[in-house]
């Protein structure tokens, strides 16, 4: 992510500036934007939103809202009250998107999800009432053992649960949709840095993995040493941030900071202090 990329509330010259821009591209329903603007600058100046703008290089790029005042929202029972904002119209410029943007939207999904759900189940009801406004993959998992994929899109949200082996139960997600039926709504183009082949490799290898040291099974799984995980070629200019293995029942963390490859995993104990 660029180093002069930064996230704000937007002041009011900022919001005239990107809705005066809005309504100058537009080629059809300008009358509708003038409309849209002069709402928008009227909700801000009542407290009733909060607008977020991303803003590279002094350019606006992307954009949230969020709605605290039910007023604004339809059918805001159950979303907008004292204790909770609807979040919407998150917009980043085609050129400026899969570029990294739209993480920051995911950490807060994410974020969100961990510290309102108590096992999966509930997270996955919590997720249905969230808006989703991109493609993504989120994987769910509790100390029951329980384990889910929600695949997202802004019309459908997919579950998909795990598959059955002698070995045991396991699930895999990737950057692109496995269900089929969510395909259709998939968007990438193939450029997904190899992921078909990443799942193939984890569905493969990890049922007879689970046997003996799960732990060190799945960092060799995650140095690619049963097949590619993260051997990307430097031409690319695509690397592994980190890699994390999550252990539910003792709550410990093992994390790579960095390629896994190059990199050793380093125990995390800090969550066992919240263990039963």
């Amino acid at each position: 992510m660029a180093e002069h990329f930064i996230c704000k509330i937007a002041s009011l010259q900022e919001m005239n500036t990107k809705w005066d821009c809005l309504i100058a591209q537009s080629v059809k329903g300008k009358e509708n934007w003038i409309v849209w603007k002069k709402k928008s600058i009227e909700n801000y100046k009542q407290s009733y939103t909060i607008p977020y703008y991303g803003i590279l290089e002094g350019n606006i790029i992307c954009e949230a809202t969020a709605m605290i005042n039910p007023e604004v929202v339809q059918n805001s029972t159950g979303l907008v009250d004292s204790h909770t904002v609807y979040l919407s119209a998150f917009r980043t410029i085609s050129e400026y998107q899969g570029k990294g943007y739209f993480s920051k939207l995911f950490q807060f999904i994410v974020r969100y999800l961990l510290e309102k759900a108590y096992n999966t189940e509930h997270a996955i009801n919590l997720l249905n009432e969230l808006p989703i406004a991109s493609n993504c993959n989120i994987l769910l998992a509790d100390k029951s053992g329980n384990m889910v994929v929600v695949e997202c899109t802004p019309l459908l949200k997919q579950v998909r649960t795990p598959i059955e082996t002698q070995y045991g139960k396991i699930i895999c997600t990737v950057n692109n949709f496995t269900s089929e039926n969510m395909k259709q709504y998939d968007y990438s183009d193939g450029n997904v840095y190899n992921s078909v082949e990443r799942y193939n490799v984890v569905v493969n290898s990890l049922p007879k993995l689970l046997q003996g040291d799960v732990i060190g099974n799945t960092q060799k799984l995650l140095k690619g040493e049963y097949g590619f995980m993260c051997q990307y070629e430097k031409e690319l200019c695509f690397e592994t941030v980190w890699s994390s293995i999550f252990d539910l029942a003792s709550l410990s963390i093992y994390r790579a900071e960095g390629s896994p490859m190059r990199k050793k995993f380093i125990s995390d104990n800090r969550l066992c202090k919240y263990r039963k």
